[in-house]
């Protein structure tokens, strides 16, 4: 949980949306939703394969939908 939290308060450092650090954040952020709503959806094998694949499976423990990696 700890990192979601950490993820979501680092656009705050973030001048404006052109700087390349908004569009990583805004990527990571999106793969995270994609990830969330394929477990909501009993769709774990996609959920884990996304999550590998971009590497925020960190992101994903605690999450009550967790899967184990």
């Amino acid at each position: 949980m700890r990192e979601r939290v950490h993820h979501l308060a680092t656009v705050e450092a973030i001048e404006n949306t052109s700087q390349p650090e908004f569009s990583r954040w805004a990527d990571t952020r999106l793969d995270r939703w994609l990830v969330d709503w394929c477990l909501r959806s009993g769709k774990e094998g996609s959920a884990q394969t996304i999550a590998k694949e971009k590497g925020i499976e960190v992101m994903l423990l605690g999450n009550s939908y967790c899967l184990p990696f």
